[in-house]
């Protein structure tokens, strides 16, 4: 008891100063710029038979001639992480795709951009600061929990730029600090493509493996503070490598093929993935195959959980993907399906992931694993927009089997509800989250917390 009051009284400042620092609804509209002068819109040359005027950036910006490219379709595949959601970041589409010059309610990020000939680019700025007034006593790091004991946390600083190149070369390249035991200080993106043709896009560099839904979801447009526990233990994530990608009938159908440098993990089955841009090369590893297939037949849902906008007609999007990864230390397959549906403020997210992870008789790095570990997961998410693009809740449970051979403390089911509030298009973000973890076997661990996070998301 001692403790949620202390929890309470620590969360209240934090709480009372974002809804302080909360402008009113016209207040959240940043100055209208002024109209380019009528030379400088002749000046721009007409558009050329296969150029495709109709074009929208990577990342679901309009370019700087106000038109939209076919490329940047619904089955993201996270390289937009850093607008979101957009994660991922994580990675996508702006909920918003409005001509500043002429809508005074256009999205911030419209004016975030510079164009110096056929150059367009935009700065990617995602802050996110954690105070964590309540969390148990048997809480690890290395277990994914928020904290050990209760304070702040600076969970991400990125910087970067995105943007592109004669309309058909995008670009983007980030700096990450994030406080995940497996990361720390990384080049999360560092990409460029071609992506005239809708039917094949490429992209080489280090960029995001096409698996999981919610882990192609921008890191600063969840639904809730973090990602499941399951997909930051079971995807890959930012791996260096290549990628095709494609959109047939109008979003019907999308494939995402890849290959990149071969997977490492710790023993930890927590800590995940290890993202790494294979500075020095592909010394231990072999090489990883991705593939996704996804459907949006009833139009495009964007590239976000939540139903941001309060759709008013049903959007679906189905996915599954497998990846396999031929280690020096592990051969790892994975196999997923998930599902996003927005109706009039709901969304529902489920999604099925699967490990399985096999040592090598001769590993080319230290290893203890020496059995075959199989790993599943199911998740199901639901939420709600109370105010349009403003205010939402979400809920999710989780069912988790690390190790379906040993019975332990990890196996758990794994609830989470949070409240979202959000300024200037998502520009600022206030959350507040609690999550309860109770394991299915072993010791009941302490492991509760509550966690409020403010975000700068540019």
């Amino acid at each position: 008891m001692k403790s949620l009051v202390r929890a309470s009284v620590f969360a209240v400042p934090f709480l009372a100063a974002a809804l302080v620092a909360t402008p009113a609804f016209a207040a959240d509209d940043p100055p209208k710029p002024a109209a380019p002068p009528a030379a400088a819109v002749a000046a721009d040359p007409p558009a050329k038979k296969g150029d495709h005027a109709d074009h929208k950036d990577h990342h679901g910006h309009k370019d700087h001639h106000g038109s939209r490219k076919h490329g940047g379709y619904a089955e993201h595949d996270g390289h937009g992480q850093g607008h979101g959601d957009h994660d991922g970041d994580g990675e996508g589409d702006h909920p918003h795709q409005r001509d500043p010059s002429t809508d005074r309610w256009a999205d911030v990020h419209d004016w975030m951009h510079l164009d110096l000939g056929p150059l367009h680019i935009a700065p990617v700025i995602l802050m996110q600061v954690q105070a964590v007034p309540y969390v148990g006593s048997d809480a690890l790091l290395q277990a994914n929990d928020p904290a050990e004991r209760g304070g702040f946390r600076m969970r991400r600083a990125r910087f970067g730029f995105q943007g592109r190149v004669f309309r058909r070369v995008p670009f983007k390249i980030t700096a990450e600090i994030n406080s995940e035991p497996r990361a720390g200080s990384i080049l999360r993106d560092a990409w460029f493509g071609y992506d005239k043709f809708e039917p094949v896009q490429v992209t080489v560099g280090a960029h995001n493996v096409p698996f999981s839904r919610s882990s192609m979801l921008d890191s600063g447009g969840n639904a809730l503070i973090e990602r499941p526990f399951s997909v930051r233990s079971m995807a890959p994530f930012y791996q260096l490598g290549m990628s095709a990608k494609g959109r047939f009938f109008s979003g019907a159908l999308t494939y995402n093929v890849g290959v990149y440098n071969g997977l490492q993990r710790t023993d930890q089955f927590f800590v995940g993935f290890i993202e790494h841009a294979a500075l020095a090369g592909n010394r231990f590893d072999g090489l990883t195959y991705a593939a996704r297939l996804g459907s949006e037949p009833l139009g495009d849902i964007g590239n976000r959980a939540q139903d941001f906008k309060k759709s008013q007609k049903l959007k679906l999007g189905l996915g599954a993907n497998i990846f396999y990864s031929n280690g020096g230390t592990r051969n790892i397959m994975g196999i997923g399906g998930d599902v996003l549906a927005h109706y009039k403020g709901f969304h529902l997210l489920a999604e099925f992931l699967t490990n399985h992870s096999d040592p090598r008789t001769v590993p080319t790095q230290p290893s203890g694993q020496i059995a075959t570990v199989q790993s599943l997961a199911a998740i199901g998410e639901l939420g709600y927009m109370i105010l349009k693009e403003r205010l939402g809740v979400t809920a999710r449970v989780e069912w988790l089997n690390p190790n379906t051979s040993v019975k332990d403390e990890a196996d758990s089911v794994i609830a989470v509800g949070g409240v979202s509030y959000h300024v200037l298009h998502d520009l600022l973000k206030a959350q507040l989250d609690y999550t309860h973890r109770q394991e299915l076997s072993g010791k009941a661990l302490k492991n509760d917390s509550l966690v409020l996070q403010l975000q700068l998301n540019l």
